[in-house]
C-alpha cells in the first residue's frame, strides 16, 4: 500500500454483519503514521462500510477498533506500533464485548461488541488498505495474512503466530498476499472477490516471519 489510493475492498459483502462473536487480524508494517479528520478516516486495516466499524493506526500508532452503534465507540491500545517493524494485530469480540491485540499481548477491552454494531452495516462494502470516503487515509506499508473469522479466536494473550494462517471451518475471509511479485491478484481462500483500487500489490520487498 503507498500510502496515496490504494485499496482491496470486497463490494456487498456478509463479511464483519453484526454478530455475536469474531475477528480480524492481520500482520502489518507501516513505513510512516497519519491520522485522519477523524477516527475511521485513519489508515485502515479492516473497515465496515464508510463509518460502521473500523480497525486502523493512527499519527502516533495507537491502533483504533471504532464501531458505530447509533453513536460512535471508540476503543485504543494502550501500546502504539513501532515504524518499519512488523506487528500482528488482531480485534475481537464476544458476548462480553471486544478486544485489541497487539503481538499477542491484549492491549485494550470495551464491554461494548459488534453484536451493539448499526444493522445498516449489514452487507456493506468491506475494504482494506484504506476507507470508502475520499478524506480516508491509505496505510503507507505492507500487510500479510489478512483473516477474518467468525469466532473469537484469541479469548486471552496468545504466542504470535509464525507460519501463515489455513482456512477452517470458521474461516470468513484468508489473504495471504503472496502471489506473483508486483502481481495485483488477491486471491481469498474462502472465494470472495477482491477488488483493488489505485496500485496495491503483492511484493517479497519485507517477509513477516511467517512461512
Amino acid at each position: 500500500f503507498d500510502g496515496t489510493d490504494d485499496r482491496l475492498g470486497v463490494s456487498s459483502t456478509s463479511l464483519l454483519n453484526v454478530s455475536s462473536a469474531g475477528t480480524i487480524e492481520a500482520w502489518v508494517y507501516f513505513n510512516s503514521f497519519e491520522s485522519g479528520t477523524y477516527v475511521w478516516y485513519a489508515p485502515t486495516i479492516f473497515a465496515k462500510g464508510d463509518t460502521y466499524a473500523h480497525l486502523g493506526v493512527n499519527s502516533s500508532g495507537t491502533v483504533d477498533f471504532y464501531i458505530y452503534t447509533g453513536s460512535g465507540n471508540d476503543l485504543n491500545s494502550s501500546t502504539n506500533l513501532s515504524l518499519s517493524t512488523w506487528h500482528h494485530v488482531a480485534g475481537t469480540w464476544n458476548a462480553s464485548g471486544r478486544k485489541i491485540y497487539i503481538d499477542g499481548v491484549e492491549v485494550a477491552s470495551s464491554a461494548t461488541s459488534l453484536s451493539s454494531m448499526h444493522t445498516d452495516a449489514n452487507n456493506s462494502e468491506l475494504v482494506m488498505g484504506k476507507g470508502l470516503n475520499a478524506s480516508a487515509k491509505t496505510i503507507d506499508g505492507y500487510v500479510d495474512e489478512i483473516r477474518i473469522s467468525d469466532i473469537d479466536r484469541y479469548p486471552n494473550n496468545f504466542p504470535v503466530p509464525t507460519e501463515a494462517f489455513t482456512s477452517d471451518n470458521n474461516t470468513s475471509l484468508l489473504l495471504h498476499m503472496d502471489g506473483a511479485n508486483d502481481g495485483t491478484s488477491f486471491p481469498d481462500s474462502s472465494g470472495h472477490i477482491i477488488t483493488a483500487n489505485g496500485d496495491v500489490a503483492n511484493t517479497r520487498a519485507v517477509g513477516n516471519g511467517t512461512t
